[in-house]
């Protein structure tokens, strides 16, 4: 279980390094049509998330300092760090920033040992870069979170191992470029640690702009929440063996498409049933190539906002009748009814609900619904075999 000790106590339980310095795996020629996703761990409001570790749903509890544009206080979804076993984060630095960057700060703080402790699963001294994806709003202000990661990670068994670590904005941009390497070169492995928190006026006001906050007089719509994951994964060469664990992630599915609710949408198949239909065709018994295709049947669903105007009934129809062995309650989770809104650190948090239940040999689906004129799905299938 995630923050029930201290973190001294999980540093001692790490085993030693090596006294030589591990080898350089410096490559630029991953591939960059996959990933292969090894574990992941993250801290919501319902508490904290890892492989064989998913609790309940949070409820939402009202803000004592944020209102909704009908001057009620707003239900919103905070952590409660104090029952992590973090505290707010420190230092000269940390002070002179603003009070949301200090809440990144603090998130990123809460989460960094974990997610270091995953590399435990590798081989010993196995090198890795750390992407870090947050809503930093000033360049300025990039170069100290960098630093103070790297101060992190050099107080750790770690240290040694550790190659680049940059700053990318998660903010519709593919994951795939997200966690490229860079032009000089990467480690074969990768941390992408992803956090934001919306429990802010600025955050709360965007929201209502795109006329998806949820509040007291219209409760349709995204209540504030905020998240940190990091998830482990492995950058695949063309000359490398298939990892024999893990779930492989290819390029999303993507489909730009009328707004939804327009009339030109409802003259024809809801998005994500067009995509299901375009990704996954359905095979006829009689087809003679039926059984050389590559079969996926999901096991998980993990959707990011049912909460917004028919995207349930989107969801329910078009993915019950592709696959009708599929539970979208007791297979799936959605992010919004599960821990509120994470912002930017929405993909992030999904990944790692999708694979906090998922059994090594089983796939996994992640939905996009949020956007009004695109819709995006992830799959999930094992790296092995």
């Amino acid at each position: 279980m995630m923050f029930k000790s201290s973190i001294y106590d999980r540093l001692q339980q790490v085993r030693p390094a090596e006294p030589e310095a591990p080898v350089t795996k410096l490559r630029s020629d991953y591939r960059t049509d996959t990933l292969c996703l090894l574990e992941g761990v993250a801290l919501t409001s319902a508490g904290a998330v890892a492989k064989g570790q998913l609790p309940s749903s949070a409820a939402a509890e009202i803000s004592a300092t944020l209102r909704g544009p009908d001057g009620y206080g707003l239900l919103v979804h905070e952590i409660a760090l104090g029952q992590a076993g973090a505290s707010p984060a420190s230092g000269e630095q940390v002070a002179r920033l603003d009070r949301r960057h200090q809440r990144l700060e603090t998130l990123i703080q809460a989460l960094i040992i974990d997610a270091l402790l995953m590399l435990e699963a590798l081989p010993e001294g196995a090198p890795f870069d750390i992407v870090l994806s947050a809503p930093i709003r000033h360049a300025s202000l990039v170069e100290g979170f960098i630093a103070r990661l790297r101060e992190t990670v050099a107080a750790t068994p770690f240290a040694d191992a550790l190659g680049s670590v940059s700053h990318r904005a998660a903010a519709e941009q593919d994951l795939h470029e997200l966690l490229a390497a860079e032009a000089s070169g990467g480690m074969p492995h990768v941390i992408w640690l992803s956090v934001d928190s919306l429990l802010f006026d600025s955050s709360v006001s965007e929201l209502s702009r795109r006329g998806q906050l949820a509040y007291a007089s219209r409760p349709s719509g995204l209540f504030p929440g905020e998240a940190v994951a990091a998830l482990l994964f492995e950058r695949l060469a063309p000359d490398s063996p298939a990892p024999l664990q893990g779930w492989q992630v290819p390029l999303a599915a993507t489909l730009t498409h009328p707004a939804r609710g327009s009339r030109e949408l409802r003259r024809s198949p809801a998005p994500l049933m067009q995509l299901i239909e375009r990704q996954w065709p359905v095979q006829a018994e009689n087809d003679e190539h039926a059984s050389t295709r590559e079969p996926f049947e999901p096991m998980r669903l993990v959707m990011d906002s049912l909460g917004l105007p028919g995207r349930a009934v989107e969801a329910g129809t078009s993915l019950m009748n592709r696959w009708p062995g599929l539970d979208m309650i007791e297979d799936g989770t959605t992010l919004d009814s599960f821990c509120g809104w994470p912002g930017d650190a929405w993909l992030a948090l999904a990944l790692v609900l999708a694979i906090a239940e998922l059994e090594d040999n089983d796939s996994a689906l992640v939905v996009s619904l949020r956007d009004d004129t695109r819709t995006r799905v992830l799959t999930l299938t094992p790296c092995a075999g």
